[in-house]
Parts: C-alpha cells; sequence; structure tokens
C-alpha cells in the first residue's frame, strides 16, 4: 500500500539468555501483478526513419503504454512461408501459461502461432491463433517453460503489422 508508518505487536523470535532487542524491522514490496518482463525483445524487422532511427522499436511491445507500439516494415508483410516475428528472451527458464496481444487501432495480426526454443536451439508450436482487427486478445495454454519465445505472425490485417502490447 505503499510507504507509511504502522503500529503492530510482532511475534517474539527465539529468544538467547532472555534477551531480545529490536533494532529494525525490513519490509519486502509483494510481488506485483505485472507480467515478468523480457532482458530483450527482438524482431523480424522494424519500421525506420530518414536516418536510420527505429521509430516504433520492438521493446515498444513490454512498455505498458498502449499508445506506443511495434510496426514492422511494410515491405515486408507477413506471409505464412515468410512469418513476421517478435522473440521475447528472459534470463531463466519463463514457466509460460498465457499470453496477451493487443493490436494498435489501425491494424495487427491475424494468424499467430506462439513458440517456445527448447535445449537444443530449436522452437516448437505451442499455441496457434486468429487475432481479430483492432482487438486484444488473452489465450492461456498448457504450461510452457523456456527461455525464448517467439511470436509469429502469418498474416496480418495491413502490410506494416501493429502490435502494442504483447505479454507471456
Amino acid at each position: 500500500d505503499g510507504p507509511r508508518s504502522v503500529e503492530m505487536v510482532l511475534p517474539v523470535p527465539i529468544l538467547v539468555d532472555g534477551y531480545y532487542r529490536e533494532a529494525a524491522v525490513v519490509a519486502f514490496r509483494e510481488r506485483d501483478n505485472r507480467p515478468v518482463a523480457p532482458l530483450s525483445v527482438a524482431a523480424s524487422s522494424v519500421l525506420g526513419g530518414y536516418v536510420g532511427e527505429w521509430n516504433y522499436p520492438p521493446d515498444f511491445v513490454t512498455d505498458c503504454d498502449p499508445d506506443t507500439f511495434w510496426r514492422g516494415d511494410p515491405t515486408l508483410s507477413p506471409t505464412a512461408e515468410k512469418p513476421a516475428w517478435l522473440q521475447f528472451q528472459f534470463s531463466e527458464p519463463l514457466p509460460a501459461t498465457g499470453i496477451y496481444v493487443a493490436p494498435s487501432a489501425e491494424g495487427g495480426p491475424r494468424d499467430c502461432e506462439l513458440q517456445a526454443q527448447d535445449d537444443d536451439g530449436s522452437f516448437r508450436s505451442v499455441l496457434s491463433f486468429v487475432m481479430e482487427k483492432g482487438k486484444p486478445k488473452r489465450l492461456n495454454f498448457s504450461p510452457a517453460s523456456s527461455t525464448c519465445f517467439r511470436l509469429l505472425i502469418k498474416s496480418a490485417y495491413v502490410p506494416d503489422v501493429q502490435i502494442a502490447e504483447a505479454w507471456l
């Protein structure tokens, strides 16, 4: 509930020779309900600016701001044979059980597949799904543990895929 003073009786710890004196109480913040942030997010392509800057970088999908989004290169429209992708790298294996994907208002992915990377570097399919234009979607699946997950986008509503948020 934030920083504040609290008066409460704490349980007495084990005494040594009947002696005990409080010096301090250390409090730890409870784990919040936000998803685990990946170490990095990579993409198959990024729409760049005039001097090579990334105006719509892939890490915008994990910034908790629905007004920012990743935007793929419109000259590389995703197909089943050459899908666009977002790759989420974690520092330790993440036991994922669901995914949330929110497209931008103008256009987002249509046919998608979530994959998890195995120890040998190959990817296995975890879940295939279809998105509706402009509507976020939350999906649950059987637990899949990996340090790297990849969201394949096999088709989109516009040539330049646009995703505002994506969380495992």
